[in-house]
């Protein structure tokens, strides 16, 4: 029993107690997981301090090492030198590392986007760079996940999610008979054919509208912008390009339909390019997008991005809380804590 306590206690240290991607049935089945606990628990009944050894499975990200200390100086010190810490800054400390330990991918190369501070983090050995982004509404929140960023397409053209195309495009398509002209949308049925867009017919799509698709091409207003960075979900979600730039101006940027809209997309790929020695490609991905030439440009090894939601962090050694725009805090902390309601309801 004590064998097992140990192995469960490192797995929640090291993948996260309520890991939505990976549940406890298939951490113990191993399933080709990078860390094996048993295996390890091996290792560190040999050193001396096998406690330091156990705790050492923790992730090693400096994101979650700054969170960890802050843990150790609200939980210690400041315990100690009469400072009164609210259980709530605790908690919330405690559920958003949490949240690390979920995205724990040991990599030193990666693409972090952090929902509630509309804030994407390009990490890379020797620097990090900074982007602003747009997520989802909360009514179209942006999901959280771990993917690889394997190629990007120039002067993209956007096949528009099917919710999107029944409640937005077909209505204004029938209230204004040049609006999918001006957005340079174009209507198929499901065999690739074009439909012409007269009134009788889009009256007739609205009837059906599972049974056709709209896309937009390439082009200076296309809502996938000039750049689009690829990387495979479950979600269907992008990171993209945007022509609408002057919405980095708000402070408040959850605007979008889930997708990740990312300010300076151009610098983002140049980076990813000149980081793994393509720099050389740089220009051919200028030239597509300043000429709307479409193409696929493909990184020698893809890069992990993750996107997390953390509300709060600490930065230069500054504790830093964002708001919770899509109400997450209650309920991880009700499972993670176990009780029937979180101390900010009590």
């Amino acid at each position: 029993m004590l064998t097992d306590a140990a192995i469960t206690f490192m797995n929640h240290l090291h993948y996260g107690k309520l890991n939505p991607e990976l549940p406890a049935s298939r951490i113990d089945n191993g399933g080709g997981l990078e860390f094996e606990a048993a295996a390890y628990l091996s290792g560190a009944l040999q050193v001396k301090d096998v406690m330091a050894a156990m705790a050492n499975v923790q992730p090693k990200a400096k994101e979650y090492r700054a969170m960890q200390y802050q843990m150790h100086l609200m939980e210690g010190l400041y315990q100690g030198d009469c400072y009164e810490i609210p259980e709530e800054k605790v908690r919330k400390v405690a559920i958003n590392m949490e949240r690390l330990r979920w995205a724990n991918t040991g990599d030193s190369v990666y693409v972090q986007v952090n929902i509630p501070s509309y804030s994407l983090k390009l990490n890379l050995p020797d620097s990090t760079y900074q982007f602003k982004v747009i997520v989802g509404k909360p009514e179209n929140p942006t999901p959280t996940l771990l993917s690889k960023i394997a190629y990007f397409t120039t002067a993209p053209e956007w096949k528009i999610p099917a919710k999107i195309f029944r409640q937005e495009v077909l209505p204004k398509a029938l209230a204004d008979n040049v609006y999918l002209e001006n957005s340079h949308f174009a209507i198929y049925d499901q065999k690739g054919n074009y439909v012409e867009p007269l009134k009788a017919n889009l009256a007739h799509v609205k009837r059906n509208p599972d049974l056709y698709f709209a896309r937009q091409s390439a082009g200076c207003d296309n809502a996938l912008g000039l750049l689009v960075f690829r990387f495979p979900n479950i979600y269907d979600i992008y990171l993209h390009d945007t022509p609408e730039q002057a919405l980095f101006k708000k402070e408040e940027r959850a605007l979008s339909h889930g997708c990740i809209r990312v300010e300076q997309a151009e610098k983002l790929a140049a980076l990813l390019l000149k980081n793994e020695g393509s720099a050389a490609k740089i220009a051919v991905l200028h030239n597509g997008m300043v000429k709307y030439i479409r193409q696929d440009i493909h990184l020698r090894k893809p890069v992990t991005i993750k996107v997390t939601y953390l509300t709060c962090e600490v930065k230069e050694g500054e504790y830093i809380t964002y708001n919770d725009i899509y109400n997450l805090d209650k309920s991880l902390e009700m499972a993670l804590y176990g009780v029937d309601q979180p101390l900010s309801m009590r």
